[in-house]
């Protein structure tokens, strides 16, 4: 009963986005998911590595780690174990691996999360928190936007990485705080 729900909404979702779709906004959402692939994400990764190296904030590096590999590697034997379909017939463009969970949607939240955080403990003015906080929820909340907006997931998709992202996010952060 739930899954048929699940699969119900996943399909209404695609085809009312596909209804709403046009070539600049394909344009625009092509740009943002970028900012959740994997290559791009292991690259700010690694910045942040030497960046809290050289800031003196060492404390942060494997929790930081282990906030975005373990999403990282929980997406990926996700992928593994469901082998859900992506939907091809409102796809924009073909992706080569499965569809559940969404590993644009983990990262983001791992990644952009935990920037949101470090951030937040160390920007001064309330001001530059809240535009950090802004900022970082907006390219989360895009890049799984994008995903959908594109067709190459479906909103479940989407969901289940932002839930396995946040709770690899709370590990990291977890991992910080002790």
């Amino acid at each position: 009963f739930i899954i048929g729900n699940v699969l119900s909404v996943d399909s209404s979702m695609a085809n009312l986005l596909v209804a709403f779709r046009n070539p600049l906004l394909v344009k625009i959402f092509l740009w943002v998911t970028i900012l959740g692939n994997w290559r791009l994400v292991a690259a700010i990764v690694v910045v942040f590595l030497i960046l809290f190296w050289l800031w003196d904030k060492k404390n942060y590096i494997i929790p930081f780690l282990a906030s975005v590999g373990g999403g990282f590697v929980t997406g990926a034997v996700g992928k593994y174990i469901w082998h859900r379909p992506r939907p091809l017939e409102v796809a924009v463009y073909m992706e080569k691996s499965w569809s559940f969970p969404s590993g644009h949607a983990i990262l983001a939240v791992t990644l952009y999360g935990f920037l949101i955080y470090f951030f937040w403990k160390h920007l001064g003015r309330w001001k530059n928190k809240i535009d950090a906080l802004f900022l970082g929820l907006l390219v989360i909340i895009l890049i799984g936007f994008s995903r959908l907006y594109l067709g190459v997931h479906y909103l479940s998709d989407v969901w289940a990485g932002y839930m396995i992202g946040l709770f690899w996010l709370t590990v990291g952060i977890g991992l910080v705080e002790s």
